[in-house]
């Protein structure tokens, strides 16, 4: 299985992991190396695939996705995803899902 990186950048954000218990990550957002922001996700599977692409062709490609771990995307936040501008605020909601687990 492929685990989700300690470090990403998506969009304009650099993403660092902050905190980690099981499945629940802390990660602080940076700007022009300046923390910006933290998100708290719950870390999900998403089992692998075997899929098949044809080319116009008529060439037959075989694409497979491994088992990995995902974090919540934009529809997700609220349910898998949390944003918050302060460290403090974003720690009360991972200790929370941490003590439910």
């Amino acid at each position: 299985m492929i685990k989700i990186s300690e470090t990403f950048k998506k969009g304009s954000y650099d993403y660092q992991l902050e905190q980690r218990d099981g499945a629940i990550a802390l990660f602080s957002m940076s700007s022009n190396n300046e923390k910006v922001a933290y998100e708290v996700h719950k870390v999900r599977i998403k089992t692998g695939s075997v899929g098949k692409i044809k080319s116009l062709g008529g060439n037959v490609r075989v694409l497979q996705q491994p088992t990995r771990e995902i974090l919540a995307g934009d529809e997700d936040f609220g349910s898998y995803g949390w944003s918050f501008q302060h460290l403090d605020n974003a720690l009360v909601k991972y200790n929370e899902l941490v003590s439910k687990k």
